[in-house]
């Protein structure tokens, strides 16, 4: 970026507070829109009622923010309409689960693509196809296709693309220069950007001994971060229809291996020891001790509170096949025994189209769902010197979905437990594919089969 710093904090904050007031407007002409009548419906005065919908989500303290905003766009719109907000983090699938199976959940409902598949199986959402059908607030084909997809289940739209988080590089500029060192390109698909250039890069970037060392890199402690690198190898944790794991195929542990790699033969990455002693991976990368971290788009919003933090953000490099990132994906849903479907699906027309998307392009929490507010100003942000525009544009052929099954909770744990041990230096990875495709195996064969897309 250059640094970014108080001003365009400053900025963004100014246009955050302006963008609530526009959504309004543009909210009350969407809503008037969608609230013609159906064909073969007779026109007649619209319903006056007083309504209070619930509406949960989770976030940090620095996201609060912007869902508040969101959910105070349609009673702008609508007065009739209240909404009462719940902030259910941590834990909010465990308290939103809670509230499902008590018969008690919100009316509408932030879910992550991860989580949705094994709610909806239960009945938990409503069918929007019938809804859909009616609507020209969120019209399919303005999504990004693999956003909007990752909320069908079944064949059956159950959600609604809100935002997603793309995996990149985020470089600490203070560092680069201290090392002499060319930032990384910002490109999806730079033929010289490739594993070794990387290594390369990584290599440079660290220095110094014990206390006072700066390693070049880190990739997060999680399964989900390795999945990158497996996947630009070609390799894969499940096979294409989900019936058993195929993370011990060689392209897929030569991806597991390079993370491996990075840490204990290279040594540009910290171990979990090293990385504990360094305060942490975000805490050392303010300090400059780490030069590079992969992280996904809402780190954005935390280093808002760290003005004098020059950074920027490149692309992952290209494996064997190309370079490829996660994009874990935010949705909404209605409750499927909503006592209030018209108003709970007016809400999620404003929070999936173009009000909630421009609130969520200006605070860039992720990338808004809807393609032409992503490529928009309002993400782009004139003048700004982040390379903001490689975030949607990850999204045209450089990102993969998590293979989610309704089992993918307990395969988490599962995969996390022995990722652990094995970028610990515990066991090797031909171990860890040995102790965890058994169970991964066991675990898609005890669950009904579930197609997850459009």
């Amino acid at each position: 970026m250059g640094r970014r710093g108080a001003t365009e904090t400053g900025r963004r904050g100014a246009r955050r507070r302006a963008a609530l007031l526009r959504a309004g407007g543009a909210a009350g002409a969407l809503l008037a829109a969608c609230s013609a009548p159906a064909p073969g419906e007779a026109p007649g005065r619209a319903d006056q009622t007083p309504v209070k919908l619930q509406f949960s989500y989770y976030a940090d303290p620095e996201q609060v923010k912007l869902f508040e905003d969101i959910a105070a766009v349609l009673p702008a719109a609508e007065p009739r309409i209240a909404v009462e907000t719940a902030n259910y983090q941590p834990a909010y699938m465990e308290k939103v689960g809670a509230l499902l199976a008590a018969g008690t959940a919100p009316d509408v409902m932030i879910m992550t693509d991860k989580e949705l598949p094994a709610q909806a199986v239960k009945g938990a959402f409503l069918d929007l196809g019938p809804l859909l059908r009616k609507t020209r607030a969120v019209p399919a084909q303005e999504f990004f296709a693999p956003e909007w997809g990752k909320y069908a289940v079944d064949g059956v739209v159950r959600g609604l693309p809100v935002l997603s988080t793309q995996g990149v590089l985020w470089y600490h500029e203070g560092v680069l220069r201290r090392q002499g060192v060319a930032p990384p390109p910002a490109s999806w698909s730079d033929p010289k950007w490739s594993w070794p250039a990387f290594l390369q890069l990584t290599q440079a970037l660290t220095a110094g001994q014990g206390g006072e060392r700066t390693f070049g890199y880190d990739g997060q402690q999680s399964w989900w971060y390795a999945q990158p690198w497996v996947w630009s190898n070609g390799g894969n944790i499940l096979n294409a229809d989900h019936t058993a794991a195929v993370l011990d195929r060689p392209e897929a542990q030569e991806g597991f291996q390079w993370n491996v790699d990075l840490v204990h033969r290279h040594r540009v990455m910290p171990t979990s020891a090293e990385l504990t002693e360094l305060g942490g991976r975000r805490p050392a990368f303010y300090a400059g001790r780490l030069a590079m971290v992969l992280d996904v788009t809402a780190f954005a919003t935390v280093l808002d509170a760290y003005p004098d933090v020059p950074w920027n953000v490149a692309a992952m490099p290209r494996g064997k096949v190309e370079a490829i990132t996660r994009s874990p994906g935010v949705g909404v849903t209605v409750w499927s025994q909503t006592r209030h479907q018209d108003e709970a699906w007016r809400m999620m027309e404003t929070i999936s189209g173009p009000p909630g998307a421009r609130l969520v392009a200006r605070a860039h929490r992720g990338v808004p769902g809807l393609k032409k507010v992503a490529f928009s100003e309002d993400w782009i942000t004139p003048g700004s010197r982040v390379h903001w525009r490689l975030f949607p544009e990850s999204l045209e052929g450089h990102t993969r979905a998590e293979q989610v099954t309704i089992k993918f909770p307990e395969m988490d744990k599962l995969l996390q437990q022995e990722w652990a041990k094995t970028l610990d230096g515990k066991q090797s990875v031909p171990q860890m594919a040995g102790v965890v495709k058994p169970q991964i195996d066991a675990l898609l064969q005890s669950a009904p089969r579930v197609r997850v897309g459009a």
